[in-house]
């Protein structure tokens, strides 16, 4: 059995076909065209891309991304496995595949977490709850994924969850309070309009982000352009709702972004808090909780009473607005992490 373990740049084109041939198994693969314009921006900023093939038969993939925030720290994502290839041959070739990493990272120690698909701002982590329910905006279930990478040492890094909660009124009862001390200062909050996102606003929106989240865990920085193309692809998707918060002359101090999620079986629709950012200098002043005190204003008259908190990283304030209601499910997620050594540089 011949075995074949390819790290490069991407330059090769040769390799990168390869790759991207493998691609078509990665249920994270929104379209051909987006994942090479992507892995070639990554592989500008040091990211490589990582096939093993068995007897000359490509079988795994991925990508493996340095993270500027931790010396050694890269992301695996990007992960495809030829369909019907025994386990055992993909937890080898996924064994081998780490092991040569930090050689060929050159680095000696280096601590992986999986599965990220360069950074935080595109599909990572794994669902690991038995609910029923599924949506099209969270992490997939990938049991194949998870075993493997259980199986070579992979540990849970941290936790995330979605939250359903019965009680929208009340939780916007609950926020009046906020809100009319927001008002009151001057602070205005406002519905943005579609023409908004060709104006000043995206920008105020993608400094936001930046500053909010800079103290998230693996939280990395992404260009505006980036930002503009996912933030708008995101817009479109589903009815959302974006409301801002604007001080007496005119500066974005925070943003919050819901959509409506429709019921599979035809009922009332359900409101997710997808987003809520403020600017650091504004905290602890009730900025989000009045965004979504008025947003819950302006909502459809016929909307569910239940709501989910989405994507919430377990143990951030983010969490509190999932408590002023009775608990309905929750969907649990994780991410991996795995640290190794290789020989000396």
């Amino acid at each position: 059995m011949q075995w074949d373990i390819k790290i490069s740049n991407g330059a090769d084109s040769t390799d990168l076909d390869t790759w991207l041939a493998l691609g078509v198994y990665d249920p994270t693969r929104s379209s051909l065209e987006q994942e090479l314009s992507l892995i070639q921006s990554f592989s500008q900023i040091g990211g490589k891309i990582c096939w093993v093939a068995v007897d000359q038969k490509p079988i795994l993939r991925c990508f493996v991304m340095p993270l500027p925030t931790g010396q050694g720290l890269h992301s695996l994502g990007f992960f495809a496995f030829a369909p019907e290839t025994e386990e055992g041959l993909l937890r080898t070739a996924l064994k081998s595949l780490i092991e040569a990493l930090p050689n060929a990272l050159g680095q000696i120690a280096v601590q992986l977490i999986a599965p990220m698909n360069a950074n935080t701002w595109f599909p990572y982590r794994l669902r690991t709850d038995e609910h029923p329910l599924v949506f099209d905006w969270e992490p997939r279930r990938d049991p194949l994924l998870l075993k493997l990478l259980k199986e070579v040492n992979f540990k849970v890094h941290s936790h995330y969850h979605s939250i359903a909660s019965q009680g929208l009124k009340k939780l916007q009862e609950h926020l009046k309070k906020d809100w009319a001390k927001v008002v009151s200062r001057g602070i205005e909050l406002r519905a943005a309009k579609p023409a908004d996102f060709r104006g000043p606003l995206l920008a105020e929106l993608h400094r936001l982000s930046l500053d909010g989240f800079a103290e998230n865990p693996l939280f990395v920085p992404i260009s505006f352009q980036a930002f503009a193309h996912n933030y708008l692809h995101g817009k479109t998707a589903r009815e959302n709702f974006l409301y801002t918060a604007h001080e007496s002359d005119g500066r974005c101090i925070a943003y919050a972004l819901c959509f409506l999620e429709p019921d599979p079986e035809g009922g009332r629709k359900t409101l997710v808090l997808k987003t809520a950012v403020t600017d650091r200098s504004c905290r602890q002043q009730g900025l989000c909780n009045a965004l979504i005190c008025e947003l819950c204003q302006h909502l459809p008259i016929d909307i569910s009473d239940d709501y989910i908190s989405a994507l919430v990283y377990r143990g951030l304030s983010s969490e509190s607005f999932s408590k002023h209601g009775g608990a309905l499910w929750e969907h649990e997620y994780i991410l991996l992490s795995h640290a190794l050594v290789g020989a000396p540089v």
